[in-house]
């Protein structure tokens, strides 16, 4: 799978720390809510990290660049990552199955991630974010709103894989659930 997305690591990476939804909502969500962890201290996991933009902007915001592991499929994007951003520990491997320290980080960020995962890649992924939280450990996620999603493939789509165009010019596939479908697996891997 970190094939298909090797193949789209450059035109990623250049669109990626441009694109208006980054600059004008998503950074900002983040300073908005996690303000709290913008310190020396904080241990922040950032799953499915891409060209490293999440760490990126964490370091600018105080998190101490050692302190941040970016775990991704994409053997291209890791390395992209690594040039762009100094510090954090990028790891290439599949989220779902990596081993990684129990209760050992403040904060999981997973940065539009989880529409690449089907049921129980989901359910995998979650369990993991569980395991390294700390007790009192946040996890954030931001995913394609699913209205969004439906206006492009249709409003009869049913939930599964589905096809379309991504915002940085190439053919992308997630797997379409609604925002209770995500909230009730988010509560069932939480509170079993």
């Amino acid at each position: 799978m970190g094939a298909i997305y090797d193949k789209q690591a450059e035109a990623f990476a250049r669109f990626s720390r441009t694109s208006f939804t980054w600059k004008y909502l998503e950074a900002p969500a983040f300073d908005r809510h996690l303000a709290g962890y913008y310190n020396g201290h904080t241990q922040v996991l950032d799953a499915g990290c891409g060209s490293g933009r999440v760490a990126e902007h964490l370091i600018a915001c105080g998190v101490a660049p050692t302190n941040i592991i970016g775990v991704d499929i994409g053997k291209a994007n890791i390395q992209i990552a690594q040039k762009m951003v100094s510090g954090p520990k990028f790891i290439e491997a599949d989220m779902r199955t990596i081993t990684l320290p129990s209760e050992s980080v403040d904060l999981v960020i997973a940065h539009m991630m989880l529409e690449f995962l089907d049921p129980d890649g989901l359910r995998e992924a979650l369990q993991k974010f569980h395991q390294v939280l700390r007790k009192e450990g946040t996890l954030v996620y931001i995913t394609t709103h699913p209205k969004s999603v439906l206006s492009e493939i249709g409003v009869d789509a049913l939930k599964g894989w589905h096809t379309r165009r991504s915002p940085w010019g190439t053919e992308i596939q997630n797997y379409y659930r609604s925002k209770d479908e995500l909230v009730a697996e988010t509560k069932k891997c939480w509170f079993p």
